[in-house]
């Protein structure tokens, strides 16, 4: 059924802790960091961007990263 007051209050803080603005340029060092190559933006409009990176096969990705396995939580 619907959620109730609590519920749906808890849902939106816990979205709003974890959804926050970054600079593109901090964001493609992370995917830098975590073994992306290729890193680029390839579509800017005011606070919305499309990025993309490569990753090498090779390469595993950290514990708990989509594709790793488990998923993140």
């Amino acid at each position: 059924g619907p959620l109730g007051d609590v519920e749906a209050r808890a849902i939106i803080e816990r979205r709003e802790s974890l959804d926050r603005m970054e600079k593109l340029s901090v964001q493609l060092g992370w995917m830098r960091e975590i073994g992306f190559g290729g890193v680029a933006a390839t579509y800017t409009d005011g606070c919305f961007a499309v990025f993309t990176g490569r990753k090498d096969k090779h390469h595993s990705l950290p514990v708990g990263a989509p594709g790793a396995g488990g998923g993140w939580t």
